[in-house]
């Protein structure tokens, strides 16, 4: 996370995952650099589960190869527009094995005109998973 190009310590972005206009689902973020937080709300339309992976790539200086298999070893949230939240290890092609110790915190869930949006937060730190560094 590059913190010391933000004036207010907070840095934020969106991005369309390019799945077509009938999934229509994107990832908006926002990085508290104080706090040390990270909050995503992710929305497509779906009525079921959405989520997201997160794998450490590096840097731009330093980047890292990504497995063959991007799920395996990620760093993934899932949440049903129901409010529940999953915080896992991605495992190949199934189901992500739960964290001991889940660090991702349910904010909002919501289905609305076929369209579910969910938020959660967590903490740069993770025991088991990603963490992240500033400066990535």
């Amino acid at each position: 996370v590059g913190c010391s190009g933000s004036s207010d310590g907070h840095l934020s972005g969106t991005h369309d995952c390019g799945l077509g206009s009938q999934a229509g689902f994107s990832v908006d973020w926002t990085t508290d650099c104080t706090a040390k937080t990270v909050s995503f709300t992710l929305s497509g339309s779906i009525n079921g589960w959405l989520g997201l992976g997160l794998q450490d790539a590096g840097t731009s200086a330093s980047p890292i190869s990504l497995p063959a298999n991007a799920m395996k070893g990620a760093d993934m949230v899932q949440v049903s527009v129901d409010g529940t939240l999953r915080d896992g290890i991605g495992q190949d092609w199934s189901q992500p094995l739960a964290k001991t110790e889940q660090v991702a915190t349910l904010v909002s869930s919501d289905l609305s005109s076929g369209t579910a949006t969910v938020s959660f937060s967590r903490p740069w730190s993770s025991s088991e998973g990603l963490t992240i560094r500033e400066g990535s």
